[in-house]
């Protein structure tokens, strides 16, 4: 399983980019998909993993893996670490009171926001949605994201979520690249067209 990240105010996990030869490796995964059967990802002809390589993308996916779990900590002010679900509470109140304006909402009303914005982030860490509200705040919102948006003003639970996701793009992105890499196999058994047991089925059949 993948170790937490701790992560500090303002800043991204520290998760490693992809090495030049893992881009390569992941890039050049193909994949064959037999009637009935599950897709299956393959290396060109001739091409494979060092046991060293392997290694390297379990753990750079294992670092990505733990940067997005939603549960991650995360320092809300310096020294202050709070575990995932608190330390977006804390995020968003200084969302709402940071932008309330002149008529700041009261408890109640405070409190159903941050229940719904709560929704609409439950599956992003705490990092994404700090660094959403800091770029509400630049005023750097995409226009696919919101053509019009009102930076006086608070985000919707939607827009927050949108651009939390944006911040994390690239980790999802490079996890799923791993992710795939690490399924691959020789395109020959790939473009095998035998049948294969499930995973479950084997281990039964092992036992």
């Amino acid at each position: 399983m993948g170790r937490n990240i701790v992560t500090t105010v303002g800043q991204r996990p520290a998760t490693p980019s992809l090495s030049p030869r893992l881009v390569v490796l992941a890039t050049a995964v193909g994949t064959v998909q037999h009637p009935g059967q599950r897709l299956r990802y393959n290396l060109p002809q001739g091409w494979g993993m060092s046991a060293k390589e392997r290694a390297e993308a379990e753990r750079t996916l294992s670092s990505l893996t733990s940067s997005l779990d939603p549960d991650a900590p995360f320092e809300v002010e310096p020294g202050r670490f709070e575990p995932g679900l608190m330390a977006k509470g804390a995020l968003l109140t200084k969302l709402i009171n940071g932008l309330a304006g002149p008529a700041a909402p009261s408890e109640v009303a405070a409190a159903s926001k941050i229940e719904m914005y709560a929704d609409a982030i439950q599956d992003v860490p705490a990092w994404a949605i700090d660094r959403a509200i800091r770029r509400w705040a630049r005023g750097a919102c995409p226009p696919d994201i919101e053509e019009r948006p009102k930076f006086a003003f608070p985000p919707a639970p939607a827009t927050l979520r949108a651009l939390a996701l944006l911040e994390t793009s690239d980790a999802r992105r490079d996890a799923k690249l791993l992710t795939n890499l690490l399924a691959a196999e020789p395109v020959e058994a790939a473009m095998d067209p035998t049948a294969r047991p499930s995973t479950a089925v084997a281990s039964l059949r092992r036992m």
